[in-house]
């Protein structure tokens, strides 16, 4: 098919996550984060999805020609304290179309933003892919410093609210 054949452009969608899309993503994660999510969590990448889906105030599942290829969303800290906690996880497949990707993205980050006035969480300071991702979406990323199971170097980042 040529490039520009409408047929071979991939549908992208999102809808509301469930346990049976962890289920799914699970063993097709990027390497990138089931190294993260090791060193981070010393747990298994299906039990770190199951939790954040199930634990979110809200989660979302991004379908690529109808397969779940990645899962994201807004955890917490606390209700009432504490910045809100971005979290998004997906296989090699979410890369596919930046743009796409990145206009969602920052829509998403304004909804989080509508909910908490900061958001914050860490990203291994090996994921060189996540944290380009984040400094396009505007995140500041924090110097490295040991964190985690591991004890490896993580970057905190974060984001506060100014105009939403």
């Amino acid at each position: 098919m040529a490039r520009d054949d409408p047929a071979s452009i991939p549908s992208y969608a999102l809808r509301p996550a469930t346990g049976a899309d962890a289920h799914d993503l699970a063993p097709r994660l990027r390497a990138g984060d089931v190294a993260e999510i090791a060193a981070g969590t010393g747990r298994a990448p299906l039990d770190v999805l199951l939790e954040s889906v199930t634990r979110s105030l809200w989660a979302e599942a991004l379908l690529i020609d109808g397969r779940v290829e990645a899962l994201g969303g807004l955890g917490c800290c606390s209700l009432v304290f504490g910045p809100g906690v971005p979290w998004l996880l997906g296989s090699d497949r979410l890369t596919e179309r930046p743009r796409w990707l990145l206009r969602q993205s920052r829509r998403g980050v304004r909804r989080m933003l509508r909910q908490y006035p900061s958001l914050a969480n860490r990203v291994d300071a090996r994921n060189a892919v996540s944290i380009r991702y984040l400094r396009h979406l505007g995140f500041i990323l924090d110097p490295p410093a040991p964190w985690g199971a591991a004890g490896l170097p993580f970057h905190r980042f974060h984001l506060e609210r100014v105009h939403v």
